[in-house]
């Protein structure tokens, strides 16, 4: 664990030097090769005011838990994690029921949007 302070003398340069120190490590654990997630965290009783990040390599085992959207950038520690109503990201997708279909011989997925006489834009 590493914490920083600075000596900013306004809320500019703390935001600045924040991010800067964001950037930085994003680009170690990328340069190291790691697979993580900064996600948001709850700084404590010694945190102050505002956000504060975590950077978390992601493994089957560790100390911690993280929740994480796999629609969005968000991720955060359990301590900090909030949920929020679901936001429908397809309103421009059919409502019509889901059916099944018999797709004998076609095998890729171009081969399909052919079969169904569709545009390959709108199936995703």
């Amino acid at each position: 664990m590493k914490d920083a302070y600075s000596f900013d003398t306004d809320w500019e340069g703390l935001d600045q030097t924040y991010w800067t120190m964001f950037e930085t490590y994003h680009r170690i654990f990328t340069r190291c090769g790691l697979n993580f997630r900064a996600v948001e965290a709850d700084a404590g009783a010694i945190g102050g005011e505002g956000g504060t990040h975590e950077f978390m390599a992601l493994a089957d085992i560790g100390e911690d838990t993280i929740a994480a959207c796999t629609c969005c950038e968000y991720a955060a520690n359990l301590e900090k994690a909030e949920s929020q109503e679901h936001v429908s990201y397809s309103s421009s997708l059919s409502t019509e029921p889901m059916e099944k279909f018999h797709t004998p011989g076609l095998r890729t997925i171009d081969q399909l949007v052919e079969g169904l006489h569709i545009e390959a834009k709108d199936i995703i």
